[in-house]
């Protein structure tokens, strides 16, 4: 269980990656990017949290970008996994109608809101956008709090009231 002063924020996969990556070509993206490092650079204002998962996840691909983005989450807290957390992700999955490859991200999700993080920041859920947050509030995610990335670049975390 974590205890913090500020609002706590779960780092998923998606923040080191848009932190990191080489510009893109792509508005949408290059926009997400850009956001990204913005809210990155007053970072300090929240407790941060990420798991073991996502740090696996930060090292596949391209070793150089690999090395990018693990090093972004230098000194951020890992979060651990417990049988309850493997429950609550399953839990998710099974009543929340997402793709399969989306078990990681209940998985994330399962890990914030088992570690004490009332609203969890699974940012990758931007390819599920709102629907599949939705869903996973009503599903029982304490706090009714996922955000999906699209609430990052909108000034969601941090401008929106987001936090424990």
């Amino acid at each position: 269980m974590i205890i913090g002063m500020g609002p706590t924020v779960y780092i998923e996969t998606t923040i080191p990656s848009y932190l990191t990556a080489w510009p893109s070509r792509d508005l949408v993206r290059a926009g997400h990017q850009q956001v990204t490092r913005e809210w990155w650079a007053r970072r300090s204002a929240f407790d941060l949290y990420t798991s073991r998962l996502v740090v696996r996840e930060c090292q596949a691909g391209d070793p150089t970008a690999a090395a990018l983005r693990v090093a972004a989450l230098a000194g951020v807290p890992l979060l651990e996994a417990s049988n309850a957390t493997v429950e609550l992700a399953a839990a998710l999955v099974a009543g929340v109608p997402l793709p399969p490859r989306a078990e990681a991200d209940a998985l994330h999700i399962a890990t914030a809101a088992a570690n004490g993080v009332r609203r969890p920041a699974d940012v990758e859920l931007h390819a599920h956008r709102q629907r599949g947050a939705t869903r996973a509030n009503r599903a029982g995610v304490p706090g009714g709090g996922v955000r999906a990335a699209d609430d990052l670049h909108a000034g969601g975390i941090g401008g929106g009231g987001f936090g424990r």
